[in-house]
């Protein structure tokens, strides 16, 4: 019989390039409507040159949602009402990506098995073994409150540029879970050999100021979010996962495919302005807080790879560098429109 049709799925988000290969279209594998704003064409990513901020596209999740911007004036343009785009920014796509993950999508019979002894263990829908040199994360989900056996495995290589998703297709309503645990572990550790890390976050583009507002859940993220959505010229980028991380041109904030609350997820990047660790509290007030207290503070609020000393020694690294550029505030508040100028006034 002749090999099945090979899909080329182009992935980029945060200008990293994840080159996807299956025998399923990403129809099939049920990544379209939460990936599509990052797959091929559509995925485009910012590039700076001087002065001047070359954004990408602001799609959300699903394309019934996805929200135009207004010019700068004021003035709504036709086009980018029907297509989302910025008319602040010229558009361009990525050619040049930071760093390129080659993925392989593989179908399986059964539930796939990991291979090699179990070295963490974080009690959610993954864990991480390794046998010799290869990492294999078995990914499971949760069905009617009822843990489901293992559906996908991750296989990786040392550097994470290597990799095989097996997974076992269930019913017609199956998805990959390249739409959750499996695609967002891929981001989280291509990132660190680009000098990031992906923050417990939200993130919005104040007018061409990128702004990461970090805390657990409850802290306030998506309540952020909301309260800025409506001022002019602010894009919300994602209400729960951020990628950030310092480049040749400055420190850099990426929106990614996976929200939270909100589901806010939009392919969109902006320059870094500041770090916001949120408490709430009776009276507004921000302060900048030194490096070596922050540290502290966003390391318990990145996805870190525990399991693996020189990772987590590359993800410490990163987390410095990112400290060094980019300052760090404290913002206690009440959930009210008046802290929208208090944060501002750090920028």
């Amino acid at each position: 019989m002749p090999n099945p049709a090979q899909h080329n799925i182009p992935i980029r988000i945060a200008n990293i390039a994840i080159d996807l290969t299956s025998t399923l279209s990403a129809a099939e594998l049920g990544i379209a409507a939460r990936l599509g704003p990052f797959i091929g064409s559509s995925a485009l990513q910012p590039h700076r040159t001087g002065d001047v901020t070359l954004s990408g596209a602001d799609s959300q999740v699903s394309a019934s949602r996805v929200t135009s911007e207004a010019s700068r004036d004021g003035k709504a343009d036709a086009s980018a009402q029907t297509t989302g785009l910025s008319m602040t920014s010229a558009i361009v796509e990525l050619t040049n990506p930071l760093a390129r993950v080659a993925l392989r999508w593989e179908a399986s019979a059964a539930p796939p098995v990991p291979r090699g002894d179990l070295i963490y263990d974080p009690g959610s829908i993954w864990k991480m073994y390794r046998a010799g040199q290869e990492y294999y994360a078995a990914l499971t989900y949760q069905s009617d409150g009822r843990a489901a056996q293992a559906r996908s495995v991750l296989c990786a290589n040392p550097t994470w540029d290597d990799l095989t998703l097996t997974e076992q297709r269930t019913g017609p309503r199956w998805q990959s879970l390249l739409n959750i645990g499996a695609g967002e572990l891929i981001l989280r550790i291509a990132i660190l050999f680009t000098g990031g890390l992906v923050f417990h976050a939200s993130g919005l583009d104040d007018n061409d100021n990128g702004i990461v507002f970090i805390g657990h859940s409850g802290a306030g993220k998506s309540t952020q979010v909301g309260l800025w959505g409506q001022e002019p010229g602010v894009t919300a980028m994602n209400d729960d996962r951020i990628a950030v991380r310092v480049e040749a041109t400055g420190p850099m904030c990426y929106g990614t495919p996976w929200g939270g609350t909100a589901d806010i997820a939009r392919n969109h990047a902006a320059p870094l302005k500041a770090l916001i660790v949120l408490e709430q509290a009776p009276e507004n007030a921000i302060q900048p807080i030194p490096p070596a207290a922050a540290a502290p503070l966003l390391a318990a609020r990145a996805f870190l790879p525990y399991w693996d000393p020189a990772l987590m020694q590359r993800a410490l690294a990163d987390l410095t560098a990112i400290l060094a550029h980019v300052p760090v505030y404290r913002l206690r508040c009440r959930p009210e429109p008046a802290i929208i100028p208090l944060v501002r006034s750090v920028l």
